[in-house]
C-alpha cells in the first residue's frame, strides 16, 4: 500500500524539482536561477557535478534529501540519476529517478521502501494535466535576498510568489544551491529550508544491482501495464481532460459540493490523498485497517494518519485537483476534479 502513496506524493514533488532545475548546457542563465553550482554559463543538471546534494528541512519535523548520482545508460538512453529521500514520521522512503539527458524526460522511476525496491516506466504515468489554466497564475520575482544555513553556509536567492490552491506561495532559490530550493512560505508561514548542501558526497541509496532486479509497479491494469497488482481493470470513466470528473479505476469517488467537501467512495479504503499545485492533504489509515467513508475534506477520519499537508486548505473554484483513493493491495481509483 505504501507505494501508491510514493507514487502520488512523488509526482507532485518532483514536477516541482524538474521545472527549475533542467536545462540545456549552452543556455544564457541568470547565476542565481535554480539548477546549477553558481555557474552563470550553464543551467540544470549539465551545471552539476555529480555528488551534488541539498537538505531540506520542514516545520514538522520531515527531511528530504535531493541527490545528483551522476549519469549512466538506461535502454540504450544516456540518462541523470538523481535520488530524492524523503523522511516522514521517522519513515525513510527513496525515488531514483532516471531522466533523458538529451530530452530532459522522465525515463524511469525506482521507489525503495523498508527494503523493498519496485520501479515503475515514466511512460505509464497518465499524461494528465497538472493544471488549469488559472492554476499557477504565474511565478513574479519579488526581490534578492541572501540565506545561511544552519551549517553556516549564505547564499544568494531570488524571491519568488505565486497563488496556489493553497495560497499565497514565496520560494527563494539560488543557483548556489545544487537543486536550487532553499525557502518555502505559504500563507507567510516558513514550510520548509534549507539545511545544509554540497557539491560532492551524494550517496546513492538504490544500487544497479536492487535496480535491475526491481518489481515492475503496475498502476493502473489494462494495455501494456495490465497484469499487475494494483488495479485490475481497463482504464475507464472517459478521457482525461473530457470532463471535471474524470474517474480512473475500479473504485468510484463521489465529490460533494463546496470547499471542504464530502467524499464518497465506492468501497472502503486504507488510504486518501487530494493533490493540486503546492499542495497534497490526505491520511493513511493505521494498520491498513480499512474505513467505509464517507469522509470530510480536511478531517482526519479516527484511525488513520495524515499525509502531506496536516491543516488543509480550502479547495479553489477552477483550480483542477488529483484525487487518489487505495483499498488494500489490490484496487485503486484516481479521480480528476477541476472545483
Amino acid at each position: 500500500m505504501k507505494s501508491v502513496k510514493w507514487f502520488s506524493i512523488s509526482l507532485i514533488v518532483l514536477s516541482f524539482i524538474f521545472a527549475g532545475c533542467f536545462g540545456d548546457s549552452d543556455e544564457e542563465a541568470d547565476p542565481l536561477l535554480p539548477g546549477g553550482n553558481g555557474d552563470p554559463g550553464m543551467v540544470g543538471f549539465a551545471a552539476m557535478t555529480p555528488g551534488a546534494w541539498e537538505e531540506l528541512v520542514y516545520t514538522n519535523g520531515d527531511r528530504d534529501r535531493y541527490e545528483f548520482i551522476g549519469t549512466d545508460t538506461y535502454n540504450g538512453k544516456e540518462c541523470y540519476i538523481l535520488e530524492f529521500e524523503m523522511t516522514h514520521n521517522g519513515q525513510k522512503t527513496v525515488d531514483q529517478i532516471w531522466m533523458d539527458k538529451v530530452t530532459g524526460q522522465g525515463v524511469v522511476m525506482f521507489m525503495k521502501s523498508e527494503g523493498q525496491v519496485m520501479k515503475m516506466e515514466m511512460q505509464q504515468v497518465p499524461d494528465i494535466p497538472s493544471g488549469s489554466e488559472d492554476v499557477p497564475v504565474g511565478a513574479v520575482e519579488t526581490g534578492k535576498t541572501k540565506y545561511t544555513t544552519p551549517t553556516g553556509k549564505t547564499v544568494d536567492c531570488i524571491i519568488y510568489t505565486m497563488s496556489t490552491p493553497a495560497g499565497q506561495s514565496e520560494s527563494w532559490a539560488s543557483s548556489q544551491v545544487p537543486f536550487g530550493s532553499v525557502k518555502n512560505i505559504l500563507n507567510g508561514q516558513v514550510t520548509s529550508q534549507l539545511y545544509d548542501f554540497g557539491s560532492s558526497g551524494a550517496v546513492r541509496d538504490i544500487s544497479k544491482q536492487e535496480a535491475e532486479n526491481a518489481q515492475p509497479f503496475d498502476i493502473w491494469g489494462g494495455g501494456n501495464i495490465g497484469g499487475g497488482d494494483i488495479g485490475g481493470g481497463d482504464v475507464g470513466g472517459g478521457d482525461v481532460g473530457g470532463g471535471d470528473d474524470v474517474q480512473v479505476g475500479p473504485i468510484k469517488i463521489t465529490v460533494g459540493q463546496g470547499l471542504r467537501p464530502q467524499i464518497n467512495v465506492s468501497k472502503p479504503i486504507n488510504m486518501l490523498t487530494i493533490s493540486s499545485i503546492g499542495f497534497v492533504w490526505g491520511f493513511e489509515s493505521e494498520n491498513e485497517q480499512l474505513l467505509p467513508g464517507p469522509f470530510q475534506y480536511g478531517v482526519i477520519p479516527n484511525g488513520a494518519d495524515f499525509v502531506g499537508m496536516k491543516e488543509a486548505p480550502d479547495l479553489i473554484p477552477g483550480a483542477l485537483y488529483t484525487i487518489i483513493v487505495q483499498a488494500g493491495d489490490k484496487d485503486m481509483g484516481l479521480m480528476q476534479l477541476i472545483r
